[in-house]
């Protein structure tokens, strides 16, 4: 990958003050893809494919989720989607700070 950076927790639980310029850029547009396709899964309401990429949406929570939380993100995302998240998974990034 091109930009490791966007995988090291310590860098993506600030992100704002860590990216700068196109790398924030390049961030949001990382953390969006990524977090997307963990709710393309979810709208599949299918439990083979969830139990497949249910690990997946935990990795992306752990590194994702302070960005996942951003009020300027939420519009991103269906409610449902945001609430499963936040009742089904914890705030990672908060261990980190």
């Amino acid at each position: 990958m091109q930009y490791p950076k966007f995988l090291d927790q310590k860098n993506t639980s600030n992100y704002k003050n860590v990216f700068k310029g196109d790398d924030l850029l390049r961030y949001d547009t990382y953390a969006y893809v990524s977090w997307n396709i963990c709710e393309t899964v979810y709208d599949r309401k299918d439990d083979k494919l969830f139990e497949t990429w249910e690990p997946v949406i935990v990795a992306e929570n752990k590194l994702h989720r302070k960005w996942f939380d951003d009020p300027e993100n939420h519009h991103k995302f269906k409610d449902r989607f945001r609430e499963y998240i936040q009742n089904n998974y914890p705030q990672e990034y908060k261990k980190t700070k």
